[in-house]
């Protein structure tokens, strides 16, 4: 995309299970204090080297201040079918409009449509939202299958109904870990209490 003229935007709100200087992300287990490095929800590694492998490209390259946007984000953010415990490093993540400029600033710059690429047609809720706001505040929505012919299909975003919107705002509250010195997702799930 950057060769294309666009800017690309990292959007990674989770922390990955990561290396730093030549070691591993250590934890320290509290039950017996030795260091452990427990498995991850989401697993990060492919989007880090993928990022470090293309770094000194995008470097080299001449993009314009005026390039318009794309947003990155990992379509596996929220950890969907993992099944995990106990002793796992959670990093699932979610974003949301506020992770995003409004649609004013867009149309400021000159931006009024929004292309989703994704391979599936399923949206996660939590994008789904973001896209909700855009279309509210008078962007045009549009849907493209990466390595397709480009041909974006208008979208048209529904509200959801009020009780799933109440679920999926509880969820998000409840049920992911932050971390609360980068305020970025991750931290180890506890042992269960029984």
């Amino acid at each position: 995309m950057a060769r294309a003229g666009y800017q690309p935007v990292l959007v990674y709100n989770a922390c990955p299970n990561v290396t730093i200087d030549g070691g591993s992300l250590q934890f320290i287990s509290i039950g017996n204090s030795q260091l452990i490095n427990p498995p991850t929800v989401v697993d990060m590694s492919s989007i880090l080297t993928a990022l470090c492998a293309t770094t000194k490209v995008l470097a080299s390259l001449a993009l314009s201040a005026e390039a318009p946007p794309v947003f990155l984000l990992d379509g596996n953010r929220r950890g969907l079918g993992i099944s995990y415990g106990p002793g796992w490093f959670d990093n699932r993540s979610f974003v949301t409009p506020s992770d995003f400029p409004s649609p004013d600033y867009f149309r400021r710059q000159g931006i009024s449509k929004v292309i989703l690429l994704q391979p599936d047609v399923d949206i996660n809720a939590d994008l789904r939202q973001v896209l909700l706001r855009l279309q509210l505040g008078g962007m045009s929505i549009a849907t493209q299958a990466p390595w397709q012919t480009w041909a974006p299909r208008p979208l048209t975003i529904k509200p959801p109904m009020f009780i799933v919107s109440v679920w999926e705002s509880l969820r998000c509250k409840l049920g992911y870990r932050r971390d609360s010195f980068h305020a970025s997702f991750g931290g180890v799930i506890p042992p269960s209490s029984s």
